[in-house]
């Protein structure tokens, strides 16, 4: 098809594939697959792209010495949701800057399934691997028991002297996230020779979440990615691009 979707199919790696007029590249998967040859593969992939180790071989991200727990309260949970901030907060964003520590407070979710949402951003010089436990229910500290990435978050607003609001909503949250922020040095080029493979976003520029830059400069990546694609004339081969 001109375009698809495939769900379920985790990428191992990638391979470039020589041949007249530039060649291509093929997507390897975890099952064993391989994917028809693209003319483009976009690398957006995140912080452990596999197309950017192809192009430029093995890598570690470094860690940036900051730390973020995140936390929310359940969703429909009806008690906290009328609990932990006053009905006229809901449609705002707080934050607070102290000595050390940063904190957000927001409330997202439509009618009846309001959810309660913390980030506390600090300094921590113990390497917290990159969203260790995100996909994990219980959101948790990878190789820490399911309540220390709360006890953190506690410990840390009462550290840095964090108002009373911003505690309540903590004490309600259900579930807590650990997060080390990682990044990436500058790269001299975000495509490889061949012109088969490039880069986009945190597989390139991952950088710590402030003023969500790593986000705004994701979304500026795509349009000019986008534009760069629009000037190529469709030819009458079966090639096509590739997203990981």
């Amino acid at each position: 098809p001109a375009a698809s979707l495939s769900l379920g199919r985790e990428v191992a790696g990638v391979t470039a594939v020589p041949g007249g007029g530039g060649g291509g590249a093929q997507l390897r998967f975890a099952d064993g697959g391989v994917s028809e040859t693209f003319d483009l593969i976009i690398g957006a992939d995140g912080i452990k792209s596999k197309v950017r180790e192809a192009m430029f071989g093995t890598y570690d991200a470094k860690y940036s010495g900051i730390r973020i727990v995140f936390g929310c309260t359940g969703e429909g949970d009806a008690a906290a949701a009328a609990e932990a901030r006053p009905a006229s907060e809901h449609g705002e964003t707080h934050q607070w800057f102290g000595d050390g520590c940063y904190t957000l407070v927001f409330t997202g979710g439509g009618e009846g399934k309001k959810q309660h949402n913390i980030a506390v951003c600090i300094a921590d010089a113990a390497v917290t691997e990159e969203n260790a436990a995100w996909s994990q229910k219980q959101g948790r500290r990878a190789g820490s028991g399911p309540n220390d990435a709360r006890t953190a978050c506690l410990a840390a607003i009462a550290k840095y002297d964090m108002p009373p609001d911003v505690a309540a909503v903590a004490q309600r949250c259900e579930r807590f996230f650990d997060v080390g922020v990682h990044y990436h040095d500058p790269l001299d080029t975000w495509s490889n020779q061949q012109g088969s493979m490039a880069l986009a976003g945190d597989s390139c520029h991952a950088m710590p979440p402030f003023l969500g830059q790593g986000a705004n400069q994701s979304l500026q990546d795509a349009w000019c990615i986008a534009e760069c694609l629009s000037r190529v004339r469709t030819g009458s081969g079966s090639g096509g691009t590739g997203s990981a």
